[in-house]
């Protein structure tokens, strides 16, 4: 019983540390503004930038590539951003760019997150969190809970039927 109960611990243990590991990576990326990424140089390393889209959005359809800058006012950087833009994507639009530097000045992003103007609602804190680790996280606690469950059940039925008091 002991030992059964010691591997469904481990596994809400893991479940848990797991879903701690996916918050984590999520909030391992630092915000930088415009001003302070052109200061600091665009490095190879992972960042965000946040800020609004500048005034010239160049869109190449049959490269599937974005070009734009993202400014605070003060200093723009110029982003590369292949692949599809967002619905809401315009000049003045805000929106959070991850990525790495190319060495160049330029952002290479993976990644372009719109921040929707005030007129639309704003998301669940569930559905604003992101990624899919925290709904394989939360099914892995559910899954672990359930385990633990049966087994107590199992080695109290089978304590039943040998004559013992459960």
């Amino acid at each position: 019983m002991r030992r059964r109960l010691l591997w469904a611990g481990l596994l809400v243990l893991a479940a848990v540390a797991y879903l701690a590991y996916t918050g984590w990576q999520g909030a391992a990326l630092y915000y930088l503004t415009p001003s302070e990424a052109r200061a600091r140089g665009t490095s190879t390393r992972s960042f965000r930038v946040a800020g609004n889209v500048g005034p010239d959005v160049t869109w190449d359809a049959a490269a599937m590539v974005l070009r734009f800058e993202v400014t605070d006012g003060v200093a723009s950087v110029p982003v590369v951003y292949r692949g599809a833009p967002p619905d809401n994507f315009g000049p003045g639009q805000q929106v959070v760019v991850e990525g790495t530097g190319d060495g160049t000045g330029t952002i290479v992003a993976r990644r372009l997150i719109m921040k929707c103007p005030s007129k639309y609602e704003q998301a669940p804190a569930t559905a604003r969190q992101g990624g899919s680790g925290l709904y394989l996280g939360g099914a892995a606690v559910v899954l672990a809970i359930g385990l633990a469950a049966v087994a107590s059940r199992r080695l109290s039925g089978s304590s039943r039927r040998a004559g013992r008091p459960a």
